[in-house]
């Protein structure tokens, strides 16, 4: 009875569109649209129906599919760990998925419509912000980007982003969609490590003391701003043991050499050298401690270099004032305050002998 012909022949209704599961001949299910107009002649009784019939069985199996794949898709942005948002192309809020609402703290009508950079962004990024959203719609995706968002409680975080656009059926930018990553924490371990680097380049530099690692398995050998500055090496060249050798002076390379060999072996290296620096000799004290693997295999290792120069220097120019009395042409006594001599030089001796007196003497 409620076959669209039969409402049409009855009833005198007209149905399009009347969606319906039939069986076909074949045994197999179909779905319909169904629709029928009734007949009337001359005099306005029903005589018939006009009826029009279309198989709409994989137009709703594609529906089906769709809803399934929309479904799943929004499950996924609502449960994935990440921040979603999409944007229209003025800007405005069209998703905020979970992540989102529990970071900001904003619910999803607080936001929907409402411009990004209306209330998320800190003041000095809303423009650099602006200028990547207007890349975007202009075409220019995907692309990476980190910003500060601001929370409802006014708490900053610091959100890693990668964006990119659905287009329409002409081919412009329709929707923006933008997927990030809370990094606030890393951001701030980042900023920690750079200021304990800085903090320990200072104390490197104020101590004149380098250091560096080697890693065997990754073939790294890194050393300190400080080791840089000492050796006379810039950043980024290739450190190699033949770079380090070439700095060695001439005189004591083998000694190094020997010493580092030796170190292989398991010895201590504890070694005072020195290197050339330009047209500059120096002086440096360098221990190292090696890491060797239960075959005795290196691994690795950890090493420091001192600038000891101005030690040397203070070490020669001692030794040099102690030689001069006895170098000393010159007669050179000294007497302590009860006028003993505790010391005269070979020059001196001239005076004491014919006088019958010797150093410890009055």
């Amino acid at each position: 009875e409620e076959w669209a012909s039969t409402r049409a022949v009855q009833r005198a209704e007209t149905v399009v569109g009347q969606a319906m599961k039939i069986e076909r001949f074949d045994g197999t299910q179909a779905i319909v649209h169904n629709s029928a107009a009734p007949i009337f002649d001359a005099d306005g009784n029903i005589t018939g129906s006009a009826v029009a019939i279309m198989d709409i069985t994989e137009l709703m199996e594609m529906k089906s599919l769709l809803k399934k794949e929309r479904d799943f898709t929004k499950t996924v942005i609502e449960t994935v760990g990440s921040l979603i948002v999409v944007l229209d192309r003025q800007g405005r809020i069209v998703n905020f998925n979970k992540a989102c609402r529990e970071l900001t703290g904003y619910t999803l009508e607080e936001v929907l419509n409402v411009p990004f950079w209306d209330f998320l962004l800190i003041p000095e990024e809303v423009g650099p912000v602006q200028a990547v959203f207007a890349n975007l719609v202009a075409g220019q995706f995907p692309n990476r980007f980190e910003n500060y968002w601001l929370t409802k409680d006014g708490r900053r975080r610091f959100i890693a982003w990668t964006n990119t656009a659905i287009l329409n059926q002409e081919g412009e930018v329709e929707y923006v969609i933008g997927t990030g990553l809370d990094i606030t924490e890393h951001k701030k371990f980042e900023e920690t490590l750079m200021r304990n680097r800085e903090d320990l380049n200072r104390a490197q530099a104020v101590a004149r003391t380098g250091s560096w690692r080697m890693n065997v398995q990754k073939n790294e050998l890194l050393w300190s701003d400080e080791n840089h500055r000492i050796f006379g090496i810039p950043k980024g060249s290739l450190m190699t043991y033949d770079t380090f050798l070439s700095t060695i002076h001439p005189e004591d390379r083998e000694y190094v050499d020997r010493k580092w060999r030796a170190a292989l072996r398991g010895e201590p290296y504890d070694i005072e050298h020195r290197i050339i620096v330009g047209d500059t000799i120096k002086w440096v004290r360098e221990r190292v401690k090696l890491e060797f693997d239960k075959e005795r295999n290196l691994l690795g290792g950890f090493g420091t270099t001192q600038d000891i120069t101005e030690k040397k220097l203070a070490e020669e120019e001692i030794t040099n004032l102690a030689k001069f009395p006895s170098e000393n042409p010159n007669p050179v006594f000294r007497l302590d305050r009860d006028g003993v001599i505790l010391f005269a030089n070979q020059p001196a001796q001239s005076f004491l002998t014919p006088w019958g007196v010797a150093s410890g003497d009055y």
